[in-house]
């Protein structure tokens, strides 16, 4: 019983090695020790384990198995830098094939499928209906690997509004809007304080023309983050097409306050520039068109 389970575990992770090394390890020789016990003498004098022939072919086998196993795991991850250097470098097919590679050694590791959706999405050379075709069928295959990563089920997301924007017949578009909503609620699910996906939702539902579930989202964030400026000017976009002018401007000239009060701020942290990444100078020419409008 305990040999099919060891041998269960170590099969397992011929398809899903993630996070597992350590755990494979310490098991491992547990099992090891109590299969030399069981099979061998133990010379008192200096504590030699002598395994018995029997149990030898089995302990060369699964120490060869867990060898190949952390040798996979370490090709993954140099193929996976030497994508990262290809990145770097602007070289978005070799950087695709480094992580192909890298997948190949290691499925289970969803950093290595990201990436790779990453260098295909990014790569100019290839029409932009190609790439994310091809993008999303790998993302599509990285959340059947890893069911429990909201980004990505949110990259899914996104490809599949991308992909609609190229769908001439408005069925398989309205069906590429309908699965780019569903991969993101299924985000929220996992992460439902994240106000990129949340917004990215509220987005979405604003494509298809419910305004009113757009601004729930929105508001959802701003009652949450309410320093979260992205969402403050889909807020305000949503309420100027709903032709609600002064709930806009309101919204407009809220976020360009926040803006402005830390705008001087020594912000390290990537997370806290994109809360505040908005474009001062196109909001400002907006309130000035609505307020004009109003007159």
């Amino acid at each position: 019983g305990i040999t099919a389970g060891i041998i269960s575990i170590l099969v397992h992770c011929l398809f899903d090695a993630n996070l597992h090394q350590f755990p494979i390890v310490l098991l491992f020789s547990l099992y090891i020790s109590f299969l030399i016990y069981l099979s061998g003498d133990i010379k008192k004098s200096i504590y030699v384990f002598i395994p018995k022939k029997s149990y030898l072919f089995l302990t060369l086998f699964l120490l060869l198995l867990t060898g190949f196993l952390i040798m996979r795991s370490g090709l993954g991850f140099f193929y996976f830098q030497k994508g990262d250097s290809n990145l770097k470098r602007g070289e978005f097919e070799k950087a695709s094939d480094n992580y192909r590679t890298a997948v190949f050694f290691d499925p289970g590791n969803t950093r290595y499928h990201k990436a790779l959706i990453q260098s295909i999405w990014f790569n100019g050379k290839i029409p932009e209906i190609t790439r994310c075709k091809d993008a999303l069928k790998k993302a599509i295959l990285a959340r059947k690997i890893n069911s429990v990563d909201p980004e990505i089920r949110a990259i899914k997301g996104n490809l599949y509004f991308s992909l609609s924007r190229f769908t001439k017949n408005k069925k398989e578009r309205r069906e590429n809007l309908d699965n780019s909503i569903l991969a993101l609620k299924e985000a929220l699910k996992i992460d439902p304080y994240n106000p990129f996906y949340r917004k990215e939702l509220g987005l979405y539902y604003v494509y298809t023309g419910n305004y009113n579930r757009g601004e729930k989202e929105l508001l959802k964030i701003v009652e949450m983050e309410p320093n979260f400026l992205p969402a403050l000017i889909v807020l305000g976009n949503i309420y100027a097409k709903k032709g609600e002018f002064d709930k806009a401007v309101r919204e407009y000239k809220e976020a360009l306050k926040i803006k402005n009060k830390y705008q001087n701020k020594n912000l390290r942290d990537d997370w806290d520039r994109q809360f505040l990444n908005i474009d001062a100078k196109i909001i400002m020419e907006k309130i000035s068109i609505l307020e004009n409008h109003k007159r």
